[in-house]
């Protein structure tokens, strides 16, 4: 790995890997691309790291343990959640970047409704987009309007209370899941939790 960075280096390049859901990576794998970052020529870093995470990402970075890597980061950018006009520009955005060709149209009110569903949280107004337009594909819709907004969202809801039904169905009357004690350290949780699956 050294000789390929310094490989790179030599021709004028720099290595960035992106590791996406950052926040699923364990401590070690983490401590790891830390270690990565000490490859050094001439003062100068061969290898950096961008990683992209939900906000456990941040909570698990501000661990005592996590010291070292942190003097490592040089920045930090929490994303926000959208409000209805950057919700409006990143549809449209996104839709332009595929190749639409305004067709179907977007009605001008469903943007307020699908920032306030979606809380303007990037990946559920992706998801919620996605229903829409097979909606309207399948409908041969020319407009996407407010009808077929509420539409859609009215079936997201009503299959997550189908699967919300079919869990407590399947569920033993008693819940234990509650006797685990939140102020427990994270692995003691663990532990607590495998503990009751085990018995379940």
């Amino acid at each position: 790995i050294e000789r390929f960075f310094i490989q790179q280096s030599t021709e004028g390049k720099r290595v960035l890997m992106i590791v996406d859901e950052a926040q699923n990576l364990p401590k070690d794998s983490l401590e790891e691309l830390r270690m990565l970052s000490n490859f050094e020529m001439s003062g100068k870093s061969l290898f950096q790291t961008f990683l992209i995470g939900q906000q456990q990402l941040g909570e698990t970075l501000f661990l005592p343990e996590m010291e070292q890597l942190r003097q490592r980061i040089v920045a930090t950018y929490q994303l926000k959640p959208l409000n209805e006009e950057e919700t409006k520009n990143y549809i449209l955005f996104r839709l332009e970047k595929a190749g639409w060709q305004h067709t179907p149209q977007f009605d001008d009110d469903v943007f307020n409704i699908i920032c306030s569903y979606s809380q303007g949280i990037p990946r559920r107004i992706n998801t919620l987009c996605d229903r829409v337009l097979l909606f309207g594909y399948l409908d041969e819709l020319k407009v996407i309007n407010l009808n077929a907004i509420h539409k859609v969202i009215n079936d997201i809801e009503e299959e997550a209370s189908m699967v919300t039904d079919e869990f407590h169905d399947v569920m033993p009357a008693t819940n234990t899941i509650s006797t685990i004690d939140p102020n427990c350290s994270f692995e003691e949780r663990i532990i607590a939790l495998e503990n009751i699956v085990r018995n379940l």
